[in-house]
């Protein structure tokens, strides 16, 4: 489960911006939060982050991918992105933090890098309600903890100085770190907002169990599709066609020739149900680009606690305002803004808990329109012509 995630000096955000999990105190919705014994009020289940276009929204989800790739690599040559309109800011180090809860597990990854070196890493972790040292790793070498130290010592004397320990430390299966790496690389999932086909179509036609999840989620939400058929081509690709009875007749129709609407929802699925059977993370861009607001509010109600019984988590970027209802769907602590500074340039996160006088029951799209929230444009009256 995400606790939090932290990004600094990285794309828009030259400060910190903190994406936190963590539920308040705020008692609607109970069955959006989920109970944690290392986190007093407990876990949102999904949260949802609005903003002007070319705010930095979809940054974060940006910084989370990377943090990925750089795990996946062995190594932070080629993921330096600082902030770029500050010289000061140019020259000065990326930082990533993640809180995540593994088997119930509280831990803490810090890594902090600029272009070719990593300046200082941290684990640290609470087996026991306390706060435990793993390793860490800056200007005066590697410290690790007494309890875990063994084989540590050796792992460090062959990690390079672009390469993250964490990442070296799972190649020699060191079993701490490996928990920590898979759940950062497996736990979460990434989607961005341009769907991709391709791997959508390769990903249901070798799983016939998330086939059928997918046709019964097709059916629960009226679209009129009877099946899908997948046809394996040359060079190991495939093709998906879906079924539509007209008369009595079943028509295939590629998913090439399909609206941008079912394209978009069948890519949306398959995360969605992997995370949902997994009790996984899934991060995804542009809820309700493609869909209609019943189909959206149905995906974010698939994340509470009747729907959700392996203690998914959905974190997505969204326009639909729709989703902004606080007496049938959502809580206030599940709402984030996105807002950049026409004069620095730079993003800021903040969450609605953060603002004081907004009521449970009040109407928040309104509100949010008429910019009582900020993070909305200022469109001019003027037109092209």
């Amino acid at each position: 489960m995400l606790v939090n995630f932290k990004v600094k000096n990285f794309g828009p955000y030259r400060d910190e911006a903190s994406l936190s999990m963590t539920a308040t105190k705020y008692t609607e919705h109970e069955e959006n939060k989920m109970t944690c014994p290392s986190v007093e009020d407990g876990l949102l289940r999904s949260a949802l982050i609005y903003g002007p276009n070319a705010s930095g929204k979809s940054n974060l989800f940006t910084a989370m991918s990377t943090l990925q790739n750089i795990l996946k690599d062995s190594s932070v040559n080629g993921h330096y992105k600082p902030f770029m309109f500050n010289k000061r800011s140019s020259y000065e180090p990326t930082v990533f933090s993640i809180d995540l809860i593994l088997d119930n597990v509280p831990y803490r990854y810090t890594l902090e890098y600029e272009d070719g070196c990593v300046l200082s890493e941290s684990l640290y972790y609470s087996p026991n309600g306390r706060i435990g040292l793993v390793f860490t790793r800056g200007d005066e070498g590697y410290s690790f903890g007494r309890t875990v130290i063994k084989g540590q010592k050796t792992i460090s004397e062959v990690t390079e100085n672009h390469s993250p320990y964490l990442s070296v430390a799972n190649m020699f299966k060191n079993k701490i770190c490996m928990s920590v790496y898979e759940g950062i690389m497996n736990g979460i999932t990434v989607i961005d907002e341009v769907r991709d086909i391709k791997t959508t179509v390769e990903t249901i036609a070798h799983d016939d169990e998330l086939k059928e999840d997918i046709m019964k989620s097709l059916k629960i939400l009226d679209i009129d599709i009877c099946s899908i058929e997948c046809v394996e081509k040359e060079n190991n690709t495939y093709d998906m066609c879906f079924g539509h009875t007209v008369e009595g007749v079943v028509f295939n129709v590629p998913i090439r020739l399909e609206s941008e609407g079912i394209r978009g929802l069948v890519c949306i699925l398959c995360p969605i149900i992997s995370a949902l059977k997994k009790g996984s993370v899934v991060m995804l861009d542009g809820l309700g680009s493609e869909l209609r607001p019943e189909v959206s509010q149905w995906v974010l109600r698939q994340f509470s606690a009747e729907n959700n019984p392996n203690r998914a988590q959905m974190i997505a970027i969204s326009h639909d305002i729709t989703l902004m209802d606080l007496k049938g769907l959502i809580r206030r602590d599940q709402i984030y803004f996105v807002q950049k500074d026409p004069v620095t340039g730079t993003s800021f996160l903040y969450g609605l808990s953060s603002i004081n006088g907004v009521k449970k029951a009040g109407n928040l799209a309104r509100r949010y329109l008429d910019g009582n929230y900020m993070a909305v444009p200022v469109i001019s009256t003027e037109s092209i012509m």
